[in-house]
C-alpha cells in the first residue's frame, strides 16, 4: 500500500501542468515540546506544505498534500509526510477513492467518540487541530441511498496515533495482526434541518495501550493496539438561536486483549454540545462528556503501566464526568479570531488554551497559542503538565 500512495504521488507531479497547486511555509517558535519533558527549552520549527488537486480526464481526480518539517517534535530531527495522494474514479453514481486519505469522523466540536479510523499525530508541534491527522491508506467507495451518502472503507494500511510523551527506551510497537481486514461503515445525511450519520468500524484501536513484555531477552515497553469494533451515530441541528450537537459511540474490545493492561475498558461515550452566536461576532460553546467503563480483573504486577493506560483511554473510574467551555470573537472583515477554551474531567485535571489567529495580509497570518494542563500525577491532563506551552508562529500560504 505504501508503494501505492507513492505512485499516486509521482502520478500527480507528472500532472503538475494541469494541477492547482498550492504551497505553505510555516515558522514558529515554542517555549516546549509535546513529550511531557520538563525544562528542555525553546524550539523552533519551519515546515513547507504541498497540496494539490488535478482532473487528468473527466470522471477522474487526483488529490495530493505533503509536509517537510525541521523540528516537527521538538527532537532535532527533520521529518516529512504524505498526508494525502489518492485517485477518484466516478463511474455513473458510484465513487470510488483509493489510497492515502484524511479521515475525519463526529459533529461534536473537537471531541468525537466516533472518530476512531483516522490517527494524529499529537507529538507534533502544529497551531492547528487538524494538521496533526494523519493520512492512512485504503479503499473508499460512496454512493447516494435514501436521500443520503452511504460508504464503505477498506483500510489495510495501520498508522498509530503517536502519543504526546516520552517513553522509557527501549520501547516497541507490537503491530496489529490482520489490518488487511480493517473496515468501516457509514451512513449521513446532510444540508437539512437535521443534520445526522450512524458508522460502524472494525479494526486495530489506533491509540495504543502501554504494556510490558520482553523482546530480544531483555524487558521492554510494548505498545499494543488490540481489536476494536465501534457503533456510534452523531447530529447537528438548530433549535432557535442555538446550534445543538450530540455524538455517541459504543466500543467492544475483546476482553482478553485488555486484562492486566488497565483497571477498566471503554464501552461507551458521550457528547452533548450547543453554541449560540452574540452580538460582536462572539460565539459561546458548551460541551458536556460522559463516558462509561466497566471493570477488568485483578491487574497483577503490571500496575504502573495500567494506570498510565486508565489516564490515557478515561478509564480512570467507571463513569467519568466532564465538559468544556468555549469562547471566541471573530475579528471584522475576516481577520481571524481570538478564543480562549477551558475543559475538565472529574478526577482528570484541567486543560486551558488561549488561541489568537490574524490575517496580516492575503496569504499571511499570524498566531499565538498558548496551553495549560494540571491535575494530580497520573491523570489525564496532570500527566500532560509539562507539555504546557506558548508559541508564535507565522504562515504563508494556506
Amino acid at each position: 500500500m505504501r508503494r501505492f500512495v507513492l505512485a499516486l504521488g509521482a502520478s500527480l507531479i507528472a500532472s503538475a501542468a494541469h494541477a492547482d497547486v498550492e504551497t505553505s511555509w510555516r515558522v514558529a517558535g515554542w517555549s516546549g515540546d509535546r513529550l511531557g519533558q520538563a525544562g528542555e527549552g525553546a524550539i523552533v520549527n519551519v515546515e513547507a506544505w504541498v497540496r494539490a488537486a488535478a482532473g487528468p480526464s473527466e470522471g477522474v481526480d487526483l488529490r495530493f498534500e505533503a509536509w517537510a518539517a525541521a523540528d516537527p517534535v521538538g527532537q532535532g530531527v527533520v521529518e516529512a509526510d504524505i498526508r494525502e495522494a489518492s485517485v477518484t474514479l466516478t463511474p455513473g453514481p458510484l465513487r470510488l477513492t483509493a489510497g492515502r486519505q484524511i479521515h475525519a469522523w463526529g459533529r461534536s466540536d473537537r471531541i468525537n467518540p466516533t472518530d476512531v479510523i483516522g490517527a494524529r499525530d499529537l507529538r507534533r508541534l502544529t497551531e492547528d487541530d487538524g494538521d496533526s491527522r494523519l493520512g492512512v491508506a485504503g479503499v473508499s467507495a460512496q454512493f447516494d441511498l435514501a436521500g443520503g451518502v452511504a460508504s464503505l472503507h477498506w483500510l489495510p494500511e495501520f498508522r498509530p496515533n503517536q502519543l504526546p510523551m516520552t517513553l522509557p527506551a527501549p520501547a516497541i510497537r507490537a503491530t496489529p495482526g490482520k489490518t488487511e481486514s480493517q473496515f468501516a461503515l457509514r451512513y449521513e445525511r446532510y444540508g437539512q434541518a437535521l443534520d445526522w450519520s450512524v458508522s460502524y468500524a472494525d479494526l486495530a484501536d489506533r491509540t495504543p495501550w502501554l504494556d510490558l513484555g520482553l523482546a530480544g531477552g531483555r524487558p521492554r515497553i510494548i505498545l499494543r493496539h488490540p481489536h476494536l469494533r465501534m457503533l456510534g451515530g452523531d447530529l447537528a441541528t438548530t433549535l432557535g438561536a442555538y446550534g445543538v450537537r450530540a455524538e455517541a459511540a459504543f466500543y467492544d474490545y475483546d476482553r482478553g486483549d485488555l486484562t492486566g493492561l488497565a483497571p477498566r475498558r471503554p464501552r461507551f461515550a458521550l457528547v452533548l454540545g450547543a453554541d449560540r452566536e452574540l452580538p460582536s461576532q462572539i460565539n459561546v460553546n458548551v460541551q458536556a462528556v460522559v463516558r462509561v467503563n466497566d471493570t477488568l480483573p485483578p491487574l497483577g504486577p503490571q500496575t504502573a503501566l495500567a494506570r498510565r493506560n486508565a489516564a490515557i483511554q478515561y478509564g480512570w473510574r467507571d463513569t467519568v464526568v466532564g465538559g468544556a467551555v468555549r469562547l471566541r470573537r471573530a475579528f471584522s472583515a475576516d481577520r481571524g479570531s481570538v478564543e480562549t477554551t477551558v475543559a475538565a474531567y472529574a478526577g482528570g485535571g484541567t486543560y486551558g488554551q488561549f488561541r489568537l489567529a490574524y490575517a496580516i495580509a492575503d496569504g499571511l497570518r499570524a498566531s499565538l497559542l498558548a496551553e495549560r494542563f494540571a491535575g494530580r500525577s497520573g491523570s489525564l491532563f496532570g500527566g500532560l503538565e509539562d507539555n504546557s506551552l506558548i508559541a508564535v508562529g507565522l504562515r504563508a500560504g494556506f
